[in-house]
């Protein structure tokens, strides 16, 4: 005795499930959000990072260290001497 006796039924766990209430909307609106809203948002977040970092370089006197502000830096030596060459000869 066949459990499907007409080729044309299926049984129903085989079957794709029927979609969602609003699956489409809520796929165009994910659609929306990752091709057109992503990219202007990451890179407004960018540029809110550079001007915070701005900010606090001014705001707390941040100053670069450069190996000229340690003698005792290995190279430190041989970019005096080459600077104070170039100063020269100006």
């Amino acid at each position: 005795m066949k459990v499907f006796p007409h080729p044309l039924r299926r049984s129903p766990f085989t079957r794709p499930p029927l979609r969602s209430p609003g699956q489409s909307v809520q796929r165009e609106m994910d659609r929306l959000l990752e091709d057109r809203m992503l990219p202007v948002v990451v890179f407004a977040g960018v540029l809110v990072l550079i001007a915070v970092h701005d900010w606090l370089v001014v705001l707390l006197n941040y100053k670069v260290p450069t190996a000229l502000d340690d003698p005792g830096r290995p190279g430190s030596r041989v970019c005096h001497v080459q600077i104070r060459r170039l100063q020269a000869d100006r």
